[in-house]
């Protein structure tokens, strides 16, 4: 994409917070339909090595819950209301 001058922008690096790619698709929380643990994109999983806004595509496939051991595949977004 272009900016207003005409320049490109930098495309945001995977796995990296980057506030312009948030505004243009913000953090979503997925929930493990096995025993309900919520994995927050805006938080991360640090003790799992995995960085604050880290995406769910960037997640590797063979990713389990830290909780119960299910598979990523088991995860469904949700949306949280407060």
């Amino acid at each position: 994409t272009r900016t207003e001058r005409g320049r490109r922008r930098p495309r945001p690096i995977p796995g990296r917070f980057d506030p312009r790619h948030a505004m243009e698709n913000p953090m979503k929380s997925w929930q493990c339909t096995v025993c309900g643990f919520v994995y927050h994109e805006a938080e991360g999983l640090p003790s799992e090595g995995i960085a604050a806004g880290t995406r769910w595509e960037d997640i590797p496939d063979d990713w389990s819950c830290p909780e119960c051991g299910a598979a990523k595949a088991d995860f469904a977004m949700v949306e949280i209301t407060a």
